[in-house]
């Protein structure tokens, strides 16, 4: 008779039956594709707005109104974390992330199907909605799953890959530069589908974050995963599983000990410390967009201004 405290005979598999670091390893690359396409929304329009048939299109645009076309992909960004932060908790982290993709997914169909230039705004807004529910959820979703001795490399990875995203969307903008015609862009902005494709593949095969389940009650499932994600054909008592869990349940009793949160904790730095936490993520933030050797400074910018120039 199988133990009935097996992960296999209880819990669901993941990943096609992969535990243990095999695991870990995919719900990173799941959550790097996130920002593998935040790196390349970042990077496309700035090879497109140099192409005689994106500007042909648009009517030649001026200068003024391409960086507008640029800029307010960012306030959509914006909008899509706030809301995150409204809903996040009642969706779940994989909801808010499909949302995410499900709304990319639109905002590519409308840049890519474009003849004029309020449709590409309207579509860059609701690619920047994606995005922003997206990189809002995606690495707390993974920092939930990963062992907190491995946290800031899963992800870190994540931060690497908008690197990439750019450099990929440069060099695909150069090998479309030798067609003709509007598929010189649209296809560029295209491919953002196929990368959304793939993310949303990937993360439907793998766990919800067992902290997440823990606060809707579903203590069961979350103990599975947490076997899962912990090592090899683990049971449910092994003892780092039931450390780990009793850990989440005693950290989600300490947030709720004082009724329901509420947005003003995060100026009160109470038992949580939650104003410091709140503060060291804003000054973090501003030292990455502020300072003179931030990535405001040199490729936003030039990246932009260059192709307008050379």
């Amino acid at each position: 008779m199988a133990d009935t405290h097996d992960v296999g005979s209880r819990g669901q598999r993941y990943a096609f039956g992969l535990q243990g670091k095999a695991l870990r390893a995919n719900i990173s690359i799941a959550g790097a594709l996130g920002f593998l396409l935040f790196g390349y929304d970042q990077g496309f329009l700035s090879g497109l707005i140099a192409e005689e048939s994106f500007l042909k299109q648009f009517n030649y645009p001026s200068s003024g109104l391409l960086g507008t076309i640029s800029a307010i992909y960012e306030i959509g960004c914006f909008c899509g974390a706030i809301l995150v932060f409204i809903v996040g908790n009642r969706l779940g982290r994989k909801k808010c992330i499909f949302m995410g993709a499900f709304l990319q997914c639109v905002g590519a169909i409308l840049q890519t199907s474009a003849f004029g230039v309020p449709q590409m705004i309207v579509g860059r807004i609701v690619c920047g909605l994606g995005n922003g529910f997206n990189t809002a959820t995606t690495p707390l979703w993974v920092s939930e799953l990963v062992p907190a001795e491995s946290r800031g490399f899963h992800v870190g990875i994540e931060g690497n890959l908008i690197a990439f995203g750019i450099v990929m969307a440069y060099y695909f903008n150069i090998g479309m530069s030798y067609t003709t015609g509007p598929v010189q862009w649209r296809l560029v902005i295209a491919f953002q589908v196929v990368i959304i494709f793939f993310q949303v593949l990937w993360t439907a095969v793998l766990p919800e974050s067992p902290r997440w389940l823990s606060t809707r009650g579903r203590h069961e499932e979350a103990t599975h995963i947490l076997a899962q994600i912990s090592g090899k054909n683990l049971p449910t008592d092994d003892p780092a599983v039931v450390s780990l869990k009793k850990d989440i349940d005693d950290a989600i009793a300490l947030e709720l000990a004082d009724g329901p949160w509420e947005f003003t904790e995060c100026f009160k730095n109470g038992p949580l410390k939650v104003r410091r936490r709140f503060l060291l993520a804003i000054a973090s933030y501003l030292s990455n967009t502020a300072l003179p050797f931030s990535n405001l400074q040199p490729w936003k910018c030039l990246s932009l201004y260059m192709a307008r120039k050379i």
